[in-house]
């Protein structure tokens, strides 16, 4: 009799025990099926929707309390047992614009904005469309704390300038790092900010999630999801340079132009779907021989199988630039030194590959990429030809407990260049094993991590571990605390290490012994959410501290015995010992109603304190052997303020929409850069006797002083998919100092128009 009992208590009691819960979750709006939403039980993942919406996983209590999220989708609670277990239909709403439930990758856990350790901002794809920038690097200086210079990345005065060799900041795309193998330079001409669907900033050290390079911070871009709602944008902007403030600098007649077309689109069929996007750009330039032609492609495919996805990327690119390092004089600063500039002609482009394996207790994520980088770069008098190959790939994997989340993953990078200016060739390996844990329970989300990295450079080899620990409290219902701390660390690049060239008479050293720099950063802060009326938003006020060991800083001297027209001056990247910045940042961000205007804000104040620790220490010896110190070498080393900082950043972006027209202005304050090399702001400094009426000091003194850049448009909808622009950029014809011996672009005029359907 045992078995046929047995066999009826199955039949009778195990779908209460074990059932299916299927059906299928629809947009409230569209009523379309909504792609990869995600059923959550105590944080842990049961199921996910497929590519048409439906959902089918197992569930063992009849009056579960579920949590589905999916990305621009409101977070939805349900219990079950207010639903029958199949054929169920589930209603999402969509996001506003407002970053509520937003996820974000502070580290590899995913957290929402409102819940994460440290501070990050995140860019909407709207002010890319609107503001048509020419480089991506314009969007990202609209976040505050952020300074994009020369393409060095800049957060919270954690970087100087340094040519483009070398990042504290880590750029990612789509999760995956995007910097050449010799100079550790970010490729932002390949960033496909034309397919962006979000943009984020993290603030501080982040080594032990994403390894070197993250010491200061990491911008993410993540693009669009192929398997997505079809859709297509098509933008095309023609642009003019105006008059500089100065009469006298013009050295050009006629017009100045830009042409700039842009376009992206997304489709599926069944569980296949793919993303195409590009950029086609000619930018005449505001200065002499700096012009640009760039042609790009990018593309995307994936396949969704039940609980496996995977997909591929790629990316080439045609980018014929010209670029100077030093201006003529202060009376010509837009015509280069020795009326020469390096013309690059490269071919760039990276493919890649994800895997996407998710189980009931976890989740597998493999990914890989290649970036190949071919520059055929030459001046006048010099050959700067390189080419170089970056390698990456990573495994990552993710368990889910009740109120628990464990990550274990490693990476290996392998990178390789060939150019005249390192003499030969050179080779890096990089890898990594890193775990992080979070612990989430009421308001509470706790999370820590732990990484170490191996790096070799030729034949020098490196290697360090790193920690890091963050909380965040949900004070109130819209209050949040937090405090993290975390170590950073970042490897000399080859540019830094072995570049032997010359930049017309200044010159680029090599330093061999170049060491690693580590450090740390810590913060507190405090999020408050705001609802006022129909406006709503977030205030969110933090302090900060970062200190840095052996920081590398290129550095102007005299560093080689004159020898006939070489003069021995130039640049070396040393080790300027002990560094600390202080500071403070207050952001506003909101969206909401003034009467029927819709009204939208991005604002942030960051002040800083990037300061020598021990102004004294010698830390690098001239050709002659005397001694290079912080103080010896600063133009002004009155107040210990670290070289090329800017000390005080104001970010404002406010936006207004009624009816058919869109109104907006974007303000950028940058207080004066009080220190630089002596020899570009000091009086009778070297370079002034080399070069008579380079004015290095006469426009460190007149120009270098605090100013806001305005850029204003305003936008016309022809129709639900049609919409004309006008855009005006530095309006009011700012001269903007951005670093020794090069301005910013005078005003500019553009005329957009957009196209989406």
């Amino acid at each position: 009799m045992k078995l046929p009992i047995t066999i009826l208590f199955v039949l009778c009691f195990g779908p209460l025990w074990s059932q299916s819960f299927s059906g299928i979750i629809l947009d409230n709006g569209t009523k379309e099926p909504v792609y990869n939403a995600v059923f959550l039980m105590d944080q842990k993942p049961l199921g996910y929707t497929d590519i048409d919406g439906h959902f089918s996983f197992q569930l063992r209590l009849t009056n579960a309390e579920l949590t589905i999220k999916s990305s621009g989708y409101k977070t939805k609670i349900i219990n079950t047992k207010d639903y029958s277990f199949t054929n169920v239909t589930i209603f999402l709403e969509r996001r506003s614009e407002m970053l509520e439930d937003i996820e974000v990758n502070t580290t590899r856990l995913n957290e929402t904005y409102e819940e994460s350790p440290v501070s990050i901002d995140v860019v909407k794809p709207y002010i890319i469309n609107q503001s048509v920038p020419v480089s991506i690097q314009e969007t990202f200086n609209q976040s505050p704390g952020v300074n994009v210079t020369d393409g060095q990345a800049n957060i919270r005065s954690g970087s100087g300038w340094s040519y483009g060799a070398g990042s504290r900041v880590l750029v990612l795309l789509d999760g995956m790092p995007l910097y050449s193998a010799d100079a550790g330079q970010v490729q932002w001409d390949l960033l496909p900010f034309e397919s962006t669907e979000q943009m984020e900033v993290i603030k501080g050290a982040n080594s032990t999630s994403f390894g070197s390079s993250a010491m200061n911070g990491i911008i993410q871009l993540t693009t669009k999801n192929p398997l997505g709602k079809p859709k297509t944008n098509i933008q095309f902007s023609q642009g003019i340079y105006d008059n500089p403030s100065n009469p006298d600098w013009k050295w050009w007649d006629g017009a100045r132009g830009i042409s700039h077309l842009k376009f992206s689109t997304q489709n599926k069929s069944g569980k296949n779907g793919w993303l195409i996007g590009g950029q086609a750009l000619y930018d005449a330039g505001f200065q002499f021989m700096e012009e640009t032609e760039r042609v790009r492609v990018h593309s995307k495919f994936a396949q969704e199988e039940k609980n496996v996805t995977w997909g591929i990327e790629g990316s080439l690119m045609y980018n014929k630039t010209g670029e100077s390092l030093i201006w003529k004089s202060y009376d010509t600063p837009y015509l280069p030194l020795d009326s020469s500039a390096t013309q690059t002609t490269s071919f760039d482009g990276f493919l890649g590959g994800n895997l996407t394996i998710r189980q009931k207790s976890g989740t597998h994520l493999f990914k890989t990429r290649v970036l190949s980088v071919n520059n055929d770069a030459k001046s006048e008098l010099t050959n700067y030809e390189n080419y170089s190959v970056q390698s990456m790939s990573e495994y990552q994997y993710k368990h889910y407990y009740k109120y628990f989340t464990f990550l274990l993953g490693g990476n290996y990078n392998y990178g390789t260049s060939t150019s005249e200016i390192f003499n030969g060739t050179y080779r890096t390996h990089n890898a990594a094993a890193f775990s992080e844990a979070q612990f989430k329970w009421k308001g509470f989300n706790v999370s820590g991590g732990v990484r170490y990295e191996v790096y070799q450079l030729d034949n020098r080899q490196f290697s360090k571990p790193v920690f890091r620990a963050g909380a965040n409290y949900r004070l109130g219902s819209s209050t949040h605390i937090r405090a993290s701390i975390g170590q950073g660390y970042r490897f000399p690049s080859m540019a830094e290490t072995y570049p032997t060239t010359n930049i017309g008479a200044i010159n680029i050293y090599p330093n061999p012994e170049l060491q690693p720099e580590s450090g740390w950063t810590a913060e507190i802060g405090i999020k408050q959410g705001l609802k006022l009326g129909g406006w709503k938003g977030f205030l969110d006020v933090s302090g900060f501290i970062m200190e840095y060991d052996n920081m590398m800083e290129f550095s102007f001297a005299q560093w080689n015995q004159p020898s006939g027209t070489d003069f021995g001056i130039g640049f070396k990247s040393i080790n300027v010992g002990e560094t600390r910045i202080t500071g403070t940042e207050i952001t506003l961000i909101g969206t909401g109603k003034i009467s029927n205007i819709d009204i939208r804000a991005l604002t942030g104040y960051s002040y800083m304190l990037p300061i020598a620790l021990n102004p004294e220490a010698p830390y690098a010896n001239s050709f002659n052997g005397n001694p290079v110190t912080y103080n010896n070498s600063s133009s002004d080393p009155s107040n210990g303020i670290l070289k090329y900082r800017y000390q005080h950043l104001l970010k404002i972006d406010l936006m207004a929409s009624y009816k058919r027209f869109t109104v907006g202005i974007n303000l950028q304050g940058y207080s004066s850069m009080q220190n630089v090399d002596a020899i570009f702001g000091a009086e009778n400094s070297i370079i002034e006797a080399f070069y008579p009426g380079i004015g290095m000091k006469r426009a460190m003194d007149d120009l270098n002083t605090p100013k806001i850049l305005t850029d204003f448009r305003i936008i016309y909808k022809i129709n639900d998919s049609m919409s004309l622009g006008f855009n005006g950029k530095n309006i009011f014809n700012e001269a903007l100092l951005i670093r020794p011996a090069k301005l910013s672009a005078p005003r500019t005029f553009f005329l957009q128009f957009n196209y989406q359907i």
